[in-house]
Order: structure tokens, then C-alpha cells, then sequence
């Protein structure tokens, strides 16, 4: 009762199957079609309704599953039926737990989370073919012809899937693959599908092994045809041979006739396409079309097609954008489109989590498996879905945290004007930290309560908020199902498979017909495009990579299906999908086919363009040498490019490079054309090679900051920051944004704290020591156990967000070197004499030479000999720089000890021996560097007049308002940890030019 009819689809297999709608709609009896998917069945119903004003009434549009449901429905009382994949996933991974000799086949304990659904991707291919470990044992006996260890693997992933189906049977629960199977059973008696007149297949090009045994049930009870996309003896169709002569060829079968009319545009070159013997058939209908990076490939489409619209008459519904994986254009598209006002229908759902909403309700009931990462609570807080203050933003950002729990409760607990904040982050902390197991009911429970306490929707909520806010809720109360596996969960499962229910959920956008149509390749199959860009034409992009699987290699699925006779595909015959599709696409173009492909990407990278592409170059005669090629720079792709496609943007920018005024020129519809030109004239400064202004950091006196300079002074490391790089100190000093702090993660130290202890131990340890301290005795070192404690007794490691065990080893590692210091230390006093005095002392004045400049700063050490002379110690935790002081201070990199040594004298009698830097974790034994680095007084001495001219030159530079950048590129150059750079334009040619002007 089956006849069987193929060819193409565009136009004879539509034509066809129009007809007979046509005929069978004149008796008004029911008809069933049956799709191989949800978006061809909408196709077909626009084909007939639409393209051939054919009414639908009693037109019943199904695809495998519908019918399959359909079918059954009065079949399968008491039991459920769950499509859920992390439902099907979660069962298969407590099947592993539950069976430890299964499991350990796949990992054990061990085993990564995502193996759940690569082994039921494999489980679900042997299920709808048949296959159960009593068939192969009865088949094959021990014979079966593959390497013992995919036999072993094949035989492990068997018992799985016994135990799997059992496990189903045991719940009460139908599979997709059980729907089918059931439907199968019960078609030859349904009712439902005894009262169509006919039941047609349309599109469908292979079936799995239960799909086949239901189309068979349904074929052998019930008058049916089916329209089936192939061509004899084609290259493209190789794939669907094998499924033709098995599975068709015995039943009645011819093919559909051929239609004179709306013929594909490369119809000719269709016909010798992967075929080398083929001679080339010129075809003027394609065009192709290179571009740098997918962004460029979207643009060059909306170019041709506002083209296309504007200057030929063609309608946005007539053209279609396919690419082999939309994923990886999605955002590109929609954004270019968007920019050019063209209407697009995009065939698959925007992925959920891009919405602001969803991402929000996910981090909130994530938050504490992310330490309450300081981003992510500022992120919420920030969020117009929060119920909460506008101010505790503010409250985190002035507390500097951005660690974990740990620094919250250290900065708030305690903090009476954050009391609001810290109620709030408590509570969330006590609400999401509940670890024992509960039924996955209560934890959707909790999970709800926690989300509606939280976050709500604005009183003027978009349709789209609503619509987010009502699929996260509904993916939530989806997990209440997993109550069925009769186990409990912990949060953090929960949280883990809810998760992937989000990654895997989409917001569906509204279909428009009249818009351009934006598709992938599966589901672009069986449409018909006047005008059709493919786009993406790259390979492993189209074609597709092709893996094998892993679980189920293709020797065990050739050997199931080649003796056995199970209806199993091998994941190789992929290669062959490829190329039907690329058939199916470049012909479902009627007047126009557009191939664009990368030629690089977006950094400038070469791509490979598709070898598919080539052979189509080939067989339509087309020289893919002349390509055209859209010019990577935006002064090319605008050049020469038609005012009536232009978006406002792009008709602003030309005229920048076009050297032309856009007031008078622009419509003021369009945009702001004097606040263009005044932007424009802005950057033309900024982009000159002559003189240096205002915009490279010369800009003049800051009144209010030498104000502050007169009344305050200027410290030696302001200075040292103005003299490596003047634009620093601009940024952080004189326009007042100051230097960030330290940033660490938590299992790291921060450094500044680091120099902080080292620095109050050795203040206590030398304050008010006796003379004991000096005698050759171990006795120094109680007292340095003394003072350490004291300074560890005032951090803790939840103050300082790091753990505990870190904190440790870290007090470990300060004892140890100031121990090793110390010993240098005082060795060195009782050989020179001279011992500390004072410490951590705040010095002001200045150079009598210099009337006006005030200094100021805080000296880590002045020490004292007998005989009254006395000596400036300033300490680093390590000294990385040239151990030649007496330079650095000259080439004014080092102000510090130079300043000191002058503020000093100022209240120290006697004569200066000079200025010393001790470095507390250097020695020759552990860095091979030395311990001390002096600059002797005499050397001070002898640079102070050069030293002071150029702290007079430093300070008229700052007077004047001058401050160039200055780049110091590489891995230790100050660029590389300044807080500033990338505000400062310093890879910007012109600018980097005119600063050198300044300061070469």
C-alpha cells in the first residue's frame, strides 16, 4: 500500500506533492503529512497554503513523533512520557552509581558528569536499531568480527542499555524511542489513522531503526505515498542510496515528473556537482563573495540584499541566509541586520542565557558555589530584577573586596552603616549553603523561594522579560519530574543539572514571514529561495567535522549492520550527509545564489574556504579566483559603496574619510551631524603626525592640583611616578583616579601586605631595643617571636580572604627571612656601629635651592654610629632593579633616598654617611643578589646639584601641565602592570609619535 516517489525537491518533489494534496483535497476526506520535522511541516503548509493557494482544510500535519503520539495515546495509561535529555542523562549516570561493575566499564567514580550524555547518545542509536545483548549473543555468538576491545566496550554498553530500558519499565516511564516502538505496535489497529484518506511522508531521507519499523507498520495498513528527496546515479545522493534500495525500491516507486518551470538557478551545474568527470556548465546565476571574518560575511549579505530590494524589486521574503551551523552566527547576523534595518526571521530560539534575566536567576542560586565573587554580587545587586538598595553597589565598591565569603564577612559583619548589606549577603549565604539531600521537589522549592524573594519582573516588563521569567520558571518546575528516579539530590547536583537545563533552553523569537529568512542547513531543507546566501562556505565549518563516537566505533555499528541487519548508521557516512546537504542547499536557490566564505578571520588569520565551494566553482564554470573581495579596512568597504544601502553610521563615517562636513549633508533624520563634526574634528588632532597638544597629555596648568601641590607638597614616589611615565601620574594624581588596589586571587598573597608586615615587625622589633640586642646572643630572636605574633595576631585570614593554610605557610615564610635578615642585620651594626634610632618617621622640608617646593614622606630607618653620623635605610621586600643607585637616581628613577638624605639633615646632627637600601628576602645564598645597596654621602654629594636640577625640571614640567605618555613595552616594561594603559593610546601610532617629540 506504499508507492514511493522521488527527485529532487525544488521544484519537481514539491510540485508533485502539491498535486496530490489537490487531488485528495476535492473528496474532503482527512489527510495526514508527516514531516521529518516541525520546521519542514510549517514549509509544506506555506507551500500549499501560500505558493499554491491550495485550501487546508482537514490537512493534519504531523512529524514522526506527533504521530507517533497520536497513535498511542490510548496505549501507554499510567505511564509518562519524558523527553527531558538531563532527565534521560541524570537516570543513566544513577544506573552507573547504582551497578559499581557497570560503572567501572565507564570511569567509576571518576568519570566526568558530561559522560552521562555521550553514553545515552550511543544507548539511544543501539536502542532504535534493535539491538540487545540477547540478539548479538544469539546472532553472533563469541564470533562477532571486532578487536576484543571494542567487543568488551560494545557488550558494556549493552548491559547498560538492558539495565536502562528495565530501569524505564520499572518507573512507569516512555522514551521518545519507546513512543516510537509502542506507535509501531499499535498502528495496524488505530483508529485515528483509519479515517485518512491517505497518509503522506514528505522529505525525509533516512529513518533509525524504530522510525523505519513504525513508517513500515503505518505503509503496510494504510494507503500510503511518500515524496522522498533523491536522484539516481548522483554523486550528492550517495547517502540516501543505501536507504533507497533496501528499505523503497521493493515497493511501487517512479519518479516524479519534471517541471519546465522555477528550475534551480545552477540547475545545469546541479546536475555535474561532485562529479570530476562532469564537464563545467556556465552559470551566471552565482556569485561569490570573500570576506575578513564572519561580521564582514553577514555585513556583504545585508549589503546585496538591501541591493537586491532597493535596486531590483525583489521582496526581504524572497531571500533566505543559510549556514551550516547557525550558532556560530547568530549574534553577527542579528546585529549587522538589526544596523541595516532588515527585517530577518531566524528559525532557531535566541539561547536563553544571553538574556539578562535568566543570567541573573542563575547567578544568584549559584552564588555560593562561586565564593560570592565580589563581580557576580555587584552584578546581581546592579540588576533591575533585584529587590534591594541602589547604594549597596556603591557600599562594594568602596570596601575593595574581590575575593570570596571570606572577605564579605571580614569587611561586613562588624560594619554597622553596612548592616543592610550584610543582612542580605548573610542570609543568601545561609539559604544557599543547605547541604543535605532533599527530594528534587523541595530543592525546586527552595529554588523558587529564593529566586521570587530576591529578583521580580519591573512594573513595565517587556513581553520578552515575561516570557524569560516564565521559562526559567518552567525549567525549574521541570526538575520536579526527577523525583520519579526515587532518589534524593544535593544542592549542588541540583544546581549542576539546572544549570544545564538553562545552556540548553531558548527564547523563541517571532516567526515573520515576510523578512528574510535565516536558517541553518537542517533546517533550511526542503525550503525554496529566490534568492539564497550561503554563508560561512569554510571547511570544518561546511562541511562539518566529522567524529567518530568514541563509545560505539564504527567497526561495531559496520558489524551490527552488515551481517546482522540492524538499521544502524556509522557516524563516517557523515561525510556523505555533507555533500546531500550542500546539493539540497544550492539548489533550493530559484533566480540567485550568493556563496560567501572567510578568506580569514576576524584577526586577520587565514581560513580555508570549503572544498564544496570550489566544486561548485567548478562544475558552474565559475573562476573562484575572481571572488569578490570585500576589503577588510572600513575606508575600502565603504568606498564606492551605494548611499541608499549605507546605514546612518556608515554614511557619518564617509564622510569623515571623505575630508567632508556631514551638517548640511546628513539628513538630521539620521543622526547629530554637528556633534559628528565636532567628534570627527576631535579625532583628526588625535590622529595627526605634526606637532604635540593638548590631546597627548600637555594640557596646560591644573590649577586646583598646584594648589594642593603648594599646600601639601609632593612625595619622593609621586615623583618616581611622574618620572617613569608623566601620563601616570596625570591619570592616578591629577585627574584624581587614583591607584587601584592590589588585586590577588585566593589561594595568592598580596604582595603589598606582604611589605606592610615585614615592615611593622621590624618597626616594634627595633623600637625602644635594649643594648642587650647587640651582644653575640641568640637573645634577639624571643623578641622577634614577640613582635611577629603581635602583628599576626592583628590579621587574620578571613580579614585577608585568603585560606587559612596559605596564611600559614605565609608566616612561615616572613619568620623564616626576617630570621635570616636579622642575623645580617645586626652583624652588620656590630661591624659598622651603627644602630637603628629611629623608625617609620614622617620627614618634611625642602631644598633651600628650590623656595616653594614642600617634600614629604615617611623614612623606614635612620640608624646611628658613636661618633654621631648617621645613615638613611629604606626597605624592599626584593630589589629587582639596577643595583647601581647612583644611576637610577641621576636618570631620576629613584627620588626616594636622595630626598631622604636631605630631609634628614634637616634634624639629625653630625655628618650623613649616606643613603642604604636593604632588601629583607635578597641574599647571595637564596637570589645571589646582596643584601644592601648604598649610595654613599660623598656621591650624594657630588649628584645633588644634578639631582636638583632635575627635580626642578620634574616640577616645571608638572607647573606647566605636560604630561606625554611614555611607553615601556614588554613583559617587566611599567606598561605591563600600570593601571592607566589602556587609556593612554600608547599603540596609537600618531599619538606614540608626537609623545617622543616631547620626551625623546
Amino acid at each position: 500500500m506504499l508507492k514511493v516517489f522521488y527527485g529532487p525537491f525544488h521544484p519537481d518533489l514539491e510540485n508533485a506533492f502539491a498535486q496530490r494534496l489537490k487531488e485528495l483535497s476535492a473528496n474532503r476526506q482527512p489527510i495526514a503529512v508527516v514531516a521529518p520535522s516541525r520546521r519542514m511541516a510549517e514549509r509544506l503548509e506555506r507551500l500549499l497554503s501560500v505558493e499554491k493557494n491550495l485550501a487546508l482544510v482537514d490537512v493534519h500535519f504531523h512529524t514522526f513523533h506527533s504521530l507517533a503520539a497520536m497513535v498511542s495515546e490510548n496505549s501507554h495509561e499510567g505511564k509518562q512520557i519524558i523527553a527531558d535529555p538531563g532527565f534521560h542523562d541524570r537516570l543513566v549516570d544513577s544506573l552507573l552509581s547504582a551497578q559499581p561493575a557497570l560503572g567501572r566499564e565507564f570511569g567509576g567514580e571518576g568519570r566526568p558528569r558530561a559522560l552521562a550524555a555521550a553514553l545515552r547518545s550511543s544507548l539511544r542509536d543501539l536502542i532504535d536499531a534493535g539491538v540487545s545483548s540477547e540478539s548479538v549473543e544469539e546472532f553472533f555468538g563469541d564470533k562477532l568480527p571486532i578487536p576484543e576491545e571494542e567487543r568488551g566496550r560494545l557488550n558494556a554498553l549493552l548491559r547498560l542499555a538492558g539495565a536502562y530500558q528495565e530501569r524505564l519499565q520499572d518507573l512507569g516511564i516512555l522514551s521518545p524511542s519507546d513512543l516510537i516502538r509502542l506507535a509501531a505496535q499499535e498502528a495496524a489497529d488505530c483508529e485515528h489513522l483509519r479515517r485518512f484518506q491517505e497518509i503522506i511522508y514528505y522529505g525525509f531521507y533516512d529513518l533509525t531503526g524504530l522510525q523505519l519499523e513504525f513508517f513500515e507498520a503505518v505503509s503496510a495498513a494504510f494507503a500510503t505515498r511518500l515524496y522522498f528527496p533523491f536522484r539516481r546515479v548522483h554523486p550528492a545522493f550517495r547517502f540516501v542510496e543505501n536507504f533507497f534500495e533496501q528499505k523503497l525500491l521493493a515497493h511501487e516507486s517512479e519518479p516524479v515528473a519534471r517541471s519546465a518551470k522555477d528550475r534551480p538557478a545552477l540547475d545545469k551545474a546541479l546536475d555535474g556537482l561532485f562529479d570530476p568527470e562532469s564537464k563545467p556548465v556556465s552559470e551566471k546565476a552565482l556569485a561569490v563573495i570573500s570576506a575578513s571574518g564572519a561580521r564582514d560575511e553577514a555585513w556583504a549579505a545585508a549589503k546585496e540584499i538591501l541591493r537586491l530590494v532597493e535596486r531590483e524589486g525583489y521582496a526581504y521574503e524572497d531571500v533566505g541566509v543559510v549556514v551550516r551551523t547557525l550558532e556560530p552566527y547568530r549574534s553577527v547576523i542579528a546585529e549587522v541586520f538589526r544596523e541595516n534595518a532588515i527585517p530577518f526571521d531566524m528559525a532557531v530560539g535566541e539561547p536563553l542565557l544571553r538574556h539578562p534575566l535568566a543570567k541573573t536567576c542563575l547567578n544568584l542560586l549559584t552564588l555560593r558555589e562561586k565564593d560570592f565573587l565580589a563581580s557576580i554580587v555587584e552584578d546581581i545587586l546592579d540588576s533591575p530584577y533585584f529587590r534591594g538598595q541602589d547604594l549597596w553597589r556603591r557600599i562594594i565598591r568602596a570596601s575593595r573586596i574581590h575575593g570570596g565569603w571570606l572577605q564579605w564577612r571580614a569587611k561586613f559583619e562588624k560594619a554597622q552603616e553596612a548592616r543592610g548589606l550584610w543582612n542580605l549577603i548573610s542570609a543568601l549565604e545561609k539559604e544557599l549553603g543547605l547541604q543535605k539531600k532533599e527530594t528534587w521537589s523541595a530543592k525546586v522549592g527552595r529554588a523558587k523561594k529564593i529566586i521570587e524573594t530576591h529578583l521580580c519582573l519591573p512594573d513595565l516588563c517587556s513581553e520578552t522579560e515575561a516570557a524569560v521569567w516564565e521559562i526559567v520558571q518552567s525549567e525549574l518546575a521541570s526538575l520536579e519530574t526527577f523525583d520519579l528516579l526515587g532518589e534524593d539530590c544535593d544542592w549542588k547536583t541540583f544546581l549542576e543539572i539546572f544549570s544545564d537545563k538553562l545552556h540548553r533552553a531558548s527564547l523563541e523569537t517571532d516567526s515573520r514571514c515576510r523578512a528574510v529568512r535565516v536558517r541553518d542547513a537542517m533546517d533550511a531543507r526542503g525550503e525554496s529561495f529566490k534568492v539564497l546566501f550561503l554563508v560561512g562556505l569554510k571547511e570544518n565549518l561546511f562541511p562539518r567535522v566529522i567524529l567518530e563516537d568514541p563509545l560505539l566505533r564504527d567497526s561495531a555499528r559496520a558489524a551490527l549492520r552488515h551481517p546482522a541487519g540492524y538499521w544502524i548508521a556509522q557516524k563516517a557516512s557523515g561525510h556523505e550527509e555533507e555533500r546531500l546537504l550542500f546539493y539540497l542547499m544550492a539548489s533550493s536557490a530559484r533566480e540567485k545564489l550568493y556563496c560567501v566564505f572567510p578568506r580569514s578571520d576576524e584577526s586577520g588569520r587565514a581560513e580555508v574556504p570549503s572544498l564544496y565551494l570550489r566544486e561548485l566553482c567548478r562544475a558552474s564554470g565559475h573562476d573562484f579566483s575572481r571572488a569578490v573581495p570585500i576589503p577588510r579596512q572600513p575606508a575600502g568597504k565603504l568606498e564606492g559603496l551605494d548611499p541608499q544601502v549605507a546605514a546612518p553610521q556608515e554614511l557619518f563615517l564617509r564622510q569623515a574619510l571623505e575630508g567632508r562636513s556631514a551638517e548640511g549633508s546628513v539628513p538630521e533624520v539620521l543622526g547629530d551631524a554637528r556633534l559628528h563634526d565636532e567628534v570627527v574634528a576631535a579625532a583628526s588632532c588625535i590622529g595627526a603626525w605634526g606637532k604635540p597638544g593638548p590631546w597627548d597629555g600637555l594640557s596646560g596648568p591644573a590649577k586646583d592640583f598646584l594648589s594642593e601641590l603648594d599646600r601639601r607638597g609632593i612625595s619622593p614616589s609621586a615623583l618616581d611616578s611622574f618620572a617613569t611615565c608623566p601620563f601616570q601620574f596625570f591619570a592616578s594624581r591629577v585627574l584624581g583616579l587614583g591607584e587601584p588596589d592590589e588585586t590577588f586571587e585566593k589561594g595568592e598573597f598580596p604582595r603589598m601586605v606582604r611589605g606592610k608586615i615585614y615592615h611593622e615587625i621590624l618597626e616594634g622589633f627595633y623600637g625602644d631595643a635594649e643594648e642587650s640586642l647587640w651582644q653575640d646572643n641568640d637573645s634577639w630572636r624571643d623578641r622577634l617571636q614577640t613582635c611577629a605574633a603581635a602583628v599576626f595576631a592583628e590579621r587574620h585570614w578571613k580579614a585577608l580572604g585568603i585560606y587559612p593554610l596559605l596564611w600559614r605557610a605565609v608566616q612561615q615564610a616572613i619568620m623564616e627571612n626576617l630570621q635570616e635578615f636579622l642575623v645580617w642585620d645586626i652583624a652588620e651594626a656590630r661591624e659598622t656601629g651603627f644602630k637603628p634610632v629611629s623608625l617609620e618617621r614622617e620627614l618634611r622640608g625642602g631644598f633651600k635651592e628650590l623656595p616653594g617646593l614642600g617634600l614629604h614622606g615617611i623614612v623606614d630607618r635612620i640608624d646611628r654610629s658613636a661618633d654621631g653620623s648617621w645613615r638613611v635605610i629604606d626597605y624592599k621586600t626584593r630589589w629587582t632593579r639596577s643595583a647601581n643607585l647612583r644611576n637610577l637616581a641621576k636618570r631620576g628613577e629613584l627620588h626616594q633616598l636622595s630626598i631622604y638624605a636631605e630631609l634628614a639633615r634637616a634634624v639629625e646632627k653630625g655628618p650623613c654617611e649616606g643613603a642604604f637600601i636593604f632588601s629583607l628576602e635578597d641574599s647571595p645564598q637564596t637570589t645571589d643578589k646582596p643584601r644592601s645597596y648604598p649610595y654613599a654621602a660623598q656621591a650624594l654629594a657630588e649628584d645633588r646639584s644634578e639631582f636638583l636640577k632635575r627635580l626642578a625640571s620634574e616640577l616645571g614640567e608638572i607647573r606647566k601641565g605636560r604630561f606625554p605618555i611614555v611607553p615601556e613595552d614588554g613583559e617587566h616594561g611599567h606598561c605591563s602592570y600600570c593601571a592607566f594603559a589602556f587609556i593612554c593610546r600608547k599603540s596609537h601610532g600618531p599619538s606614540r609619535t608626537r609623545a617622543l617629540q616631547v620626551r625623546p
